[in-house]
């Protein structure tokens, strides 16, 4: 059965020992992190100021309301690597 890449490990996806990132964005960050990135490849101002409008805007949600103890254990065996190379806590998921 073919599995979903959109469920992939990043750090499979990302093949770092191939290619030399020099920033690796994070979601929860970004705006933040897509403008540092414009800001590096020097795009005008105009490109900036439409990646700042957001269109279609996801309602802010607490994690431990569509997460539990065994879908975070879950998913932290299979990302573990993941959590590891991003430096991101096992239990961040209850970190709000």
């Amino acid at each position: 059965m073919p599995r979903n890449g959109h469920w992939s490990r990043q750090v499979d996806l990302l093949v770092a020992d191939v290619i030399d990132y020099h920033i690796v964005g994070r979601f929860e960050r970004f705006g933040q992190d897509f403008h540092a990135i414009l800001r590096r490849l020097r795009a005008p101002a105009e490109v900036i100021d439409i990646a700042s409008q957001v269109y279609n805007p996801t309602r802010p949600m607490a994690l431990a309301a569509v997460y539990d103890p065994p879908l975070a254990r879950r998913v932290y065996g299979h990302y573990m690597a993941d959590f590891e190379t991003f430096g991101y806590h096992r239990d961040s998921w209850r970190l709000e």
